[in-house]
């Protein structure tokens, strides 16, 4: 308990004895008197906890700025590394005395590293798996570049063949050769990508333009299906920060759920998919994937986003359940509509600021 200029006034048995188990200098056992505020500067020194933040958030309290500050932070002492969720109140009809407390949440927070890289291992396996499905496509999107480069070749080759050479010409297709050879590198270079694992890597995205790339990755699907695809895109997005590789991996497997449930549409019926993106008014991006496939049942719509639930006959049952946890991790939430008969709309939201 500190009274209202910082300095300590009471210590509970459980910090002494915490002390004493980790060999905590002598003059951190028994803090009465001491003012707190320098004691967090002593452990910012000694580096034991990065306690600015602590500090000024206790700050804050003491000076009647906010009523409770919590803070998780790292301890990292003698015996092992802990896990603290300190929490600042005031106490009510004391002078303006304040409590600090810190309580050990290392066993919640090594289950949550566990869990995030269980998931990562998991994201890894659903990414190698679109993979393979997108096999196809991926050959089929490298094959024009490589063809066209060689019918470049071959035209270098005739008009160099020319006893008076045109150079201008030649330079011509010199340019669309190497405008080629760029654009196959570059889908070598997305695909190599998509498939690393990697933790959450936040870089600034135009998340229009991660639309349109995923959509690229997905253009043999539409096409063998006969879909057409409509663009709904805000062409006044701001641009956001994310970890466009995870976003482009929950983008596609989105779509791909699209053209899965379109496919088995009669091939007379229209099959149709809209993507939307739009500023809401809570400050956020939010993308729609919309089909006007046969929807999901009301029965299997309170189990579509859970993990190992899955609609189709060799699916895992897990891309769903991810592509949520993604957009979690990103703060924004994953949400769908649908009609049995109608279609389906899923649709995510990004907040613009991290």
């Amino acid at each position: 308990m500190l009274d209202e200029s910082g300095v300590i006034i009471a210590v509970n048995t459980a910090w002494e004895q915490f002390s004493k188990d980790n060999g905590l200098p002598e003059s951190y056992n028994f803090l009465l008197g001491y003012n707190y505020l320098e004691a967090c500067k002593s452990y910012n020194q000694t580096d034991l906890i990065d306690s600015r933040e602590a500090r000024n958030g206790i700050e804050a309290v003491l000076a009647g700025k906010l009523e409770t500050f919590d803070l998780d932070y790292p301890c990292f002492l003698p015996n092992q590394q802990y896990w603290f969720h300190l929490k600042a109140s005031r106490m009510l009809n004391s002078n303006g005395c304040v409590v600090v407390s810190h309580e050990n949440i290392t066993e919640s927070k090594l289950r949550e590293q566990r869990d995030q890289d269980h998931l990562a291992q998991l994201a890894h396996v659903t990414r190698l798996g679109l993979m393979g499905e997108m096999a196809s496509g991926i050959a089929h999107e490298v094959n024009q570049p490589l063809t066209a480069i060689a019918t470049y070749a071959q035209v270098s080759l005739n008009l160099i063949k020319n006893k008076t050479p045109d150079l201008i010409k030649l330079g011509e297709v010199a340019v669309k050769t190497q405008e080629q050879a760029l654009r196959a590198g570059s889908i070598i270079h997305r695909m190599k990508n998509f498939c690393k694992s990697k933790q959450l890597q936040r870089s600034n995205t135009d998340l229009n333009t991660l639309i349109t790339d995923c959509i690229n990755l997905c253009a043999d699907g539409l096409k063998q299906n006969n879909i057409m695809l409509t663009l709904e895109l805000d062409e006044h997005l701001p641009i956001i920060n994310i970890d466009h590789i995870q976003i482009e991996q929950v983008l596609i497997n989105l779509i791909r759920n699209s053209i899965d449930a379109l496919s088995d549409k009669p091939e007379k019926t229209q099959r149709q998919i809209t993507i939307q993106s739009c500023l809401t008014t809570a400050n956020e991006i939010q993308v729609r994937i919309k089909d006007n496939g046969p929807g999901i049942d009301e029965d299997q719509q309170q189990k579509i986003l859970m993990p190992f639930h899955t609609t189709k006959a060799e699916g895992m049952g897990m891309g769903l359940s991810i592509s949520r946890s993604l957009i979690e991790a990103h703060n924004g939430r994953l949400h769908f509509n649908s009609q049995p008969g109608k279609g389906t709309t899923f649709y995510f939201t990004l907040p613009i600021k991290k």
